[in-house]
């Protein structure tokens, strides 16, 4: 889950550990994914777009791959 306090104890645990990173690029619950995702889709190829679902998934592959 994107929000809650939890998230920051498991940023602290995954501190613990050199071979993982945490990555700040929160993806929050939007239907347009979980819809997407069962129809066997990225959330790019569904429809009716959801562009903020896009961004974020964009932001995660950008820190993730480079711009």
């Amino acid at each position: 889950d994107s929000q809650g306090s939890a998230n920051n104890e498991a940023i602290e645990y995954l501190k613990q550990f050199s071979e993982m990173s945490f990555i700040d690029a929160p993806i929050n619950r939007r239907k347009a994914i979980g819809i997407a995702s069962s129809l066997g889709l990225s959330v790019f190829e569904f429809t009716p777009k959801d562009q903020k679902a896009c961004n974020e998934v964009e932001v995660l592959v950008k820190k993730i791959y480079g711009e």
